[in-house]
């Protein structure tokens, strides 16, 4: 791996947010393609912290470091670069925590890891409406849509996301992803989902699949 890379990548893995911002703009200032940052660099990175979890290396706070990081590096220096360059992203995904549950912890790890898997990510954070859901993905022209939540009784608010997309002739346009604390993979089986992520890790894994 290019030294510069790995650079940036050690930084992120030491969740040194100004070591990872020095490292990204000393590569961009050598010419190195944003494409190969987000992916060789955070992405390696993010896939290394997504192993070090499974391992149980690392816990869910490590997760929420990591990927704090991740989203600073990318409103900081990457985002504004990587829609100059037209970064050729490997899709789009709308997520939100729908109506209803206003956690974002959970959300804000699963984007970072979703960003870092190189997807270009549109975060409606918390306590959505389906409508805003189903406006979105149509907006967007999204590949998948992934709805998190973590309380029990805003299940039905997942639902609801379902029927508006059919009822605007989305669902048929996007792949679904559910996630968080209250979601399992038989729920989203039953309410027609096309997959649920257990953590970070595991739904950068499955939105990959899903394309």
């Amino acid at each position: 791996m290019n030294t510069l890379l790995q650079n940036i990548r050690d930084r992120i893995l030491d969740f040194d947010l100004e070591g990872a911002s020095s490292a990204a703009e000393e590569a961009i200032n050598s010419g190195v393609k944003v494409e190969d940052i987000l992916s060789k660099g955070v992405g390696s990175a993010m896939e290394e912290i997504g192993l070090r979890y499974e391992r149980c290396e690392y816990f869910v706070s490590e997760l929420v470091m990591g990927g704090s990081v991740v989203k600073q590096l990318l409103e900081r220096i990457l985002s504004p670069l990587r829609q100059k360059e037209k970064v050729m992203f490997k899709g789009k995904v709308v997520i939100g925590t729908v109506e209803g549950d206003l956690h974002d912890i959970g959300k804000m790890i699963v984007s970072s890891f979703l960003l870092g898997a190189g997807f270009d990510v549109i975060d409606l954070g918390v306590d959505v409406p389906a409508k805003k859901f189903s406006d979105e993905v149509a907006e967007q022209n999204a590949d998948i849509v992934a709805m998190s939540c973590l309380l029990t009784t805003t299940l039905p608010s997942m639902e609801k996301v379902m029927e508006s997309l059919k009822n605007t002739g989305m669902r048929s346009k996007v792949k679904v992803m559910i996630g968080g604390h209250a979601t399992t993979a038989e729920y989203a089986k039953k309410i027609g989902a096309d997959g649920h992520g257990s953590d970070g890790p595991d739904a950068a894994k499955k939105a990959l699949a899903l394309l």
